[in-house]
């Protein structure tokens, strides 16, 4: 009805878009079309990023890839919060110390681990992979080949077609390792000047145990949201 009627009136003209916008030589035709294209430029963004994600060349290259800080540090910082409550709770039982203190040492050093340990770590691990030829794609032919896929190039993951789902998870697996460790040693540079009263091996031990439970919790998560991803992908005979 309403194309009919802008036909019928001159006044208005049907553009490409659907929209009914003045005839192009009055004035309301500029604000008509900028009200348009502010009104649809957040969907058009959207598609032209998809579809630049969708031309990207998926074969393995040595010039491509994922640096995977990009998915592993904001990935951390969305469940820094959780992180720090269950270490606490594990500080806590384990050290003569409040919620309270357990709460705000577990805070600053998970933190400082977050935002300077895990780079450098990966920082670290991009270096020895790239010194080591591991910035070279190597396939995914054998059994063999795919575990130095997301172990020894995990830093920066390398792009195979059809790959991804299983290789992304892989990775944030494997460089968990190295993290955790880096976590374990800021937290305890933190917790043995906090709490200087408290026995240091304590401290240390303390804030091992907490690790270890925070960076299994995560594990689990990692390991439950890939095996939800790829029963959803076999079930839709991808």
């Amino acid at each position: 009805m309403a194309t009919n009627a802008a036909i019928a009136n001159p006044r208005f003209q049907v553009p490409a878009n659907g929209a009914l916008c003045p005839p192009s030589s009055s004035p309301e035709t500029h604000r008509c079309h900028r009200q348009i294209s502010m009104r649809f430029s957040s969907r058009h963004v959207s598609i032209a990023l998809f579809a630049a994600l969708a031309t990207i060349p998926m074969p393995a290259s040595a010039n491509v890839g994922l640096p995977m800080i990009f998915i592993t540090l904001p990935w951390m910082l969305v469940a820094l919060a959780p992180v720090v409550l269950v270490e606490s709770m594990v500080v806590t039982r384990s050290l003569p110390i409040s919620f309270g203190r357990a709460t705000v040492v577990t805070c600053v050093g998970n933190v400082l681990s977050t935002l300077v340990g895990m780079p450098l770590t990966w920082a670290a691990l991009l270096g020895l992979e790239v010194w080591s030829g591991g910035d070279g794609a190597h396939g995914l032919h054998t059994p063999w080949a795919k575990f130095l896929a997301v172990t020894w190039q995990a830093a920066w993951l390398l792009p195979y077609e059809g790959a991804s789902h299983w290789m992304i998870p892989s990775a944030i697996l494997t460089l968990m390792v190295p993290f955790f460790f880096a976590s374990w040693f800021a937290e305890y540079q933190v917790g043995k000047r906090m709490l200087k009263r408290v026995d240091a091996a304590l401290v240390r031990r303390s804030i091992l145990m907490a690790n270890l439970v925070s960076y299994g919790a995560l594990a689990v998560i990692v390991l439950a949201g890939s095996l939800q991803l790829l029963g959803v992908l076999h079930e839709s005979g991808i």
